[in-house]
């Protein structure tokens, strides 16, 4: 969860490069972390690769269907157009 948030923090500083890696980490330890998924598609958008982003939104979902994160079942979906 730490890489996850320091992904966000270096997001937000617009360090995407060093966010993307620092979000795979935190998806390495665990793979079933939504918000993680979600971050990571975030970052991958903004570097230019929408197809990989949309595997990790489309994941992000499922997880949080699984896990009923998500009360809103398009979240994912509406972050990825507010990126566009």
């Amino acid at each position: 969860m730490a890489r996850n948030n320091l992904g966000a923090e270096l997001m937000a500083a617009g360090r995407v490069g060093e966010a993307a890696a620092q979000i795979q980490e935190s998806l390495a330890l665990q793979p079933d972390n939504a918000s993680a998924q979600t971050n990571l598609g975030n970052a991958l958008i903004k570097l230019g690769r929408p197809a990989e982003a949309l595997e990790h939104y489309a994941r992000a979902l499922e997880v949080g269907r699984a896990k009923r994160t998500f009360s809103e079942p398009r979240l994912p979906n509406r972050i990825y157009e507010s990126t566009l």
